[in-house]
């Protein structure tokens, strides 16, 4: 878990924030600053003062969410100042050994590594620096009120205020792909029956895509791997879209159905590039409310953005 550094201590926030470091104001060096006042992860720890974080853990019988192990774990993880929420050292690894060398031009990214901080380059290690707090969850909570996780790599990361070099990201569908592939090898490891209807729609999506879904991990460091063009992206695109049938013809219960199209159209989504596209938008909304889902509704729309997508492929 992000919880516990393997090497040496947390230092605070407050030694990445100086001027001269990562609290400056030019583009280049004010993480600090991003993170402060745009990033999400700075009020994981507010939401533990919220009623509804105390309901749950009256349900459970547990005190405070503020200092509860159960809840700190993912909500407020630094070991000595949980105020912080989710701060830099919880990503990057604990920076007692690296702070002083980090900066240094003649270090080399495997130096830095080694020194403790946490590797972040490409897809599959970015995954599983994430996933643990945004897949995880015990099915004691969930039943206590917590919402549902729904990990989605490439999506959160551009929901993010970018604090990092474009040039390290990898293509949209590539860091999509291998984001479902962690998040179901993180749902496999907890075979319980309340997460087994979400470890169920990451399967269908990977045998829709060709893939065993009994090798996620595999999958993750393949595609992670990759050289990845837009053909890629393409063909995993119209793979989805060919799922349309599925749902115009149901032959799975309806609230299988309406889990497979929240999941789709987040796809659809990333895989798109941000295309405005009619059809998608309808999808959005048909796939919002899974009591209302119209498997017949969905698949015939499904169908209109897949003719759509190919009558305007180049």
């Amino acid at each position: 878990m992000l919880a516990h550094a393997q090497n040496g201590r947390f230092l605070g926030a407050g030694s990445c924030s100086t001027s001269g470091c990562h609290g400056g104001a030019a583009d280049q060096s004010r993480q600090f600053v991003i993170w402060q006042e745009f990033d999400p992860h700075a009020r994981a720890y507010a939401t533990l003062t919220m009623g509804r974080s105390w309901r749950m853990t009256e349900a459970l019988g547990l005190g405070d969410p503020t200092r509860e192990p159960r809840c700190t774990t993912c909500h407020a993880p630094h070991p000595t100042q949980i105020r912080e929420g989710v701060s830099c050292e919880n990503c990057h690894g604990a920076a007692e050994f690296w702070l002083r060398t980090h900066t240094r031009a003649d270090y080399t990214h495997e130096e830095r590594v080694r020194a403790g901080m946490r590797n972040l380059r490409g897809a599959y290690h970015r995954a599983n620096a994430c996933v643990a707090c945004h897949q995880w969850i015990e099915p004691e909570l969930l039943r206590a009120g917590h919402p549902e996780l729904m990990f989605e790599l490439d999506g959160q990361l551009a929901g993010m205020k970018r604090h990092w070099r474009k040039s390290l990201d990898q293509p949209a569908g590539q860091q999509w792909l291998v984001g479902q592939a962690v998040a179901l090898r993180e749902l496999a490891a907890q075979p319980t029956r309340e997460l087994e209807p979400q470890r169920a729609v990451l399967e269908w999506l990977l045998q829709v895509l060709g893939e065993n879904p009994e090798e996620p991990d595999a999958i993750a460091r393949r595609v992670a791997a990759e050289s990845w063009s837009d053909a890629h992206t393409a063909n995993v695109l119209d793979r989805l879209l060919q799922t349309a049938d599925q749902f115009e013809q149901p032959t799975a219960p309806r609230d299988v159905l309406a889990r497979r199209a929240e999941r789709l159209v987040l796809a659809l989504d990333r895989l798109s590039g941000g295309q405005p596209w009619p059809e998608l938008e309808r999808l959005f909304r048909q796939a919002q409310s899974r009591p209302d889902f119209v498997p017949e509704m969905f698949g015939a729309t499904l169908r209109q953005l897949r003719d759509r997508v190919r009558n305007t492929a180049p």
